[in-house]
C-alpha cells in the first residue's frame, strides 16, 4: 500500500511539474507547522486549561441543573451561538433559546468524548463529539452530535464567544469512539 501511495504521490508531483521530493517537502514543512502549534498549546500553563476546561464543564452542568445565572455568566456579550442553521446573538439566545436547551439538556443524558483544547494567546477552541440518549417532548432521542466552543480570556476570566453544535440522528452501528464521560 505504501508503495502505490509513493507512487500517486510522484505522479501528482510530475503532472504538476514539482519535483519528485517537494510533496514530501510540503508534507514536512505542514507537520513542522503543527508540531510548532503543539509546543504553543504545551506552552499553555496548567490553570488556563483547567479554567477553560472548566467553563466547557461548568456550562454544561449550569444547563443540565437550569442554572440560568451560572450560563449567563459564562457568555461573553458578544457571543454567537450556532445551531441548526441559524445563529444568535447573546440577548436572543437567552430569550429564546436557553430555556428550551435547559430542558432539553435536563431530560437526557449526554456522554462526550475528550475534550480536544486548541490555544492560542487569549483565544481558545474546545472541541467534542457526544452521544445523547432519552427522552424529550414525549419522543426518544438518540443522536450523535460535535460541539466547537470558541473561548476568550477578558479581564482575566475565560468566556464562551462562539458556540456551535450539530448533531444527527445515530444509525444502527454509527457509535461514536468516546470516552465515557457522563455530563449531569
Amino acid at each position: 500500500m505504501n508503495r502505490l501511495v509513493t507512487l500517486a504521490a510522484l505522479g501528482v508531483s510530475l503532472l504538476l511539474g514539482s519535483p519528485p521530493g517537494a510533496l514530501s517537502q510540503e508534507h514536512d514543512r505542514m507537520h513542522d507547522e503543527h508540531a510548532t502549534h503543539r509546543e504553543s498549546h504545551e506552552g499553555t500553563s496548567e490553570a488556563d486549561l483547567a479554567a477553560i476546561r472548566a467553563v466547557v464543564d461548568g456550562y454544561h452542568v449550569a444547563l443540565s441543573s437550569g442554572d440560568r445565572e451560572t450560563v449567563e455568566s459564562l457568555l461573553a456579550e458578544e457571543v454567537v451561538v450556532m445551531e441548526s442553521g441559524g445563529s444568535e446573538d447573546r440577548a436572543h439566545y437567552i430569550e429564546h433559546h436557553l430555556p428550551g436547551d435547559m430542558a432539553f439538556a435536563a431530560a437526557v443524558e449526554r456522554t462526550r468524548g475528550e475534550l480536544d483544547v486548541q490555544v492560542m494567546g487569549d483565544v481558545a477552541w474546545v472541541s467534542s463529539t457526544s452521544s445523547t440518549r432519552g427522552a424529550y417532548r414525549g419522543r426518544e432521542v438518540d443522536s450523535l452530535g460535535a460541539e466547537l466552543m470558541e473561548l476568550a480570556r477578558q479581564d482575566g476570566e475565560w468566556r464562551n464567544r462562539a458556540i456551535h453544535w450539530t448533531a444527527r440522528p445515530n444509525r444502527a452501528g454509527s457509535e461514536p469512539t468516546l470516552s465515557s464521560t457522563p455530563i449531569p
